[in-house]
């Protein structure tokens, strides 16, 4: 958004001020997890992703847990036009782990980073309408090492 900007100074003079808007990049400022506890099939996990300013989606972008040893993805289902993405699993029959889910690491984001995924025909963007960047779609990931699986 450019405009001009009109002021009045201190002095009774008049003047111009133009202005443009630089978009800030969104990023993820938190991401809210399960309560630790046991969980059992059917039982739905519910990870919500806090952004700094509203973020637009198109597709289904998702997340990726591991249960044992099997990664699952954890599909997008609400938040687009606001400052919190959530994202739904609903535990599966043979789903199993005794010891913690965690989230899949992805490395080109850092040590301890993961992502949110966007597979070809999903996207994230800002309110300028910019597709995030890796940085943007990263999270330090949170320990879930609590949330045991059936």
């Amino acid at each position: 958004m450019n405009g001009t900007l009109f002021f009045q100074a201190n002095d009774g003079t008049t003047g111009e001020e133009l202005w443009a808007h630089v978009p800030a990049p969104a990023q993820i400022v938190q991401v809210l997890v399960p309560a630790n506890g046991h969980y059992v099939t059917g039982n739905v996990l519910t990870f919500q992703v806090v952004f700094n300013q509203p973020v637009f989606v198109t597709g289904t972008p998702h997340l990726r847990i591991i249960i044992g040893s099997t990664v699952r993805f954890v599909p997008y289902v609400s938040g687009h036009g606001t400052h919190q993405l959530v994202f739904s699993y609903v535990i599966q029959p043979g789903d199993s782990d005794t010891d913690g889910i965690a989230f899949q690491p992805y490395p080109p984001a850092g040590a301890g980073r993961s992502v949110i995924f966007r597979p070809s025909g999903t996207s994230v963007r800002d309110a300028d309408g910019i597709d995030l960047t890796l940085a943007g779609v990263s999270f330090l990931m949170p320990n879930l090492s609590g949330i045991t699986i059936n």
